[in-house]
Parts: structure tokens; sequence; C-alpha cells
């Protein structure tokens, strides 16, 4: 019987599907919250005082919610709940194999936001020695104590291997 945990000690970073259901929920509150000011405000008719905070209300609420909502949705459908995975040689992540031996640093970083102020979503950023980064893009299907964890994790497998290899 397969556990559903942030898991470790078999070298993989798996995501929680109840923590994605719980976000995804509250997401979705949110946006039927925003769908309610809109219907208030045009099928209700709030009064002309209400009728702008409530549209640019309900218009940001869904700007920013709805593309997380989708995201997690996205991870509730996945198959596998593995990010990614790893071996004493090297990092298996989105069908790509990254050697230990090329990997300068690990980081727990995020992509910034967007140009559309969009929500920022958290990475582990692979800094190689060949100057170029490789990101894992977790989509907020961890929670912040797990994303240390597997930053940590990563990290001491990381220095161990390089231990191993001087």
């Amino acid at each position: 019987m397969q556990r559903e945990s942030a898991e470790y000690s078999d070298q993989h970073l798996c995501y929680r599907r109840s923590t994605v259901l719980w976000k995804s929920a509250l997401c979705l509150i949110i946006l039927l919250l925003c769908v309610a000011l809109l219907w208030i405000n045009y099928v209700e008719y709030s009064g002309k005082l209400q009728t702008l905070p409530y549209s640019i209300a309900a218009i940001l609420g869904m700007w920013l919610v709805g593309p997380l909502f989708f995201k997690l949705v996205s991870g509730l459908s996945r198959r596998s709940t593995v990010l990614l995975s790893w071996s004493d040689e090297a990092i298996v992540t989105q069908g790509r194999t990254v050697p230990w031996h090329k990997i300068r640093h690990i980081e727990l970083t995020s992509s910034g936001s967007s140009r559309w102020i969009l929500s920022d979503a958290p990475l582990l950023a692979l800094h190689l020695k060949d100057g170029k980064r490789i990101h894992i893009q977790t989509g907020h299907l961890l929670t912040s104590k797990e994303l240390l964890q597997a930053e940590i994790r990563l990290q001491l497998n990381l220095r161990e291997n390089q231990q191993r290899n001087t």
C-alpha cells in the first residue's frame, strides 16, 4: 500500500493529493465568491456605489486565483505524484537526467511575479557547473514545509556526492 505523503526515503519527492485537494477547494471557494460578487452586482443590482468596487474585486479575484486553480487541478489529474527522483548517480526530473557531478548548487526559489501579476510558483533550481540552471517546477503542489525539507534533503545528497567524488 502506497502512502500519500511527501516522501524522501525512497529517493523520490512526491506531493500529497490531499494537500492539492484542499488548496484547489480553497481556490474554488474564492472563485465562487467572485462569481457571487458579479451576480450581486449585475443581476441583483447592488447600487451605483457598489458597482465599481464589486466588479473590480471580482475580476481581480478571478485573475489572481483562476490560473492557480487550474494548475492545482492539473496536479490532481496527474497519474504520478512524483516530482523528481534521484539515485547515487543523478537526479531525474521531467524526463531529464542530471548527474550529481554536474550540479554546483541547489536552491529553493520562485519564478518571480509575471508581467501579468500572477502568483509566483516556487521551484527548485539546480545550478550547474557550466553556468546553466535547470528549474524543477513544483507548481504549488507542496506545502512550504515540504519544499524546505526537499531543498535540505537534495542539498545533503549533493554534498554527500561531492565528498564521495573528491
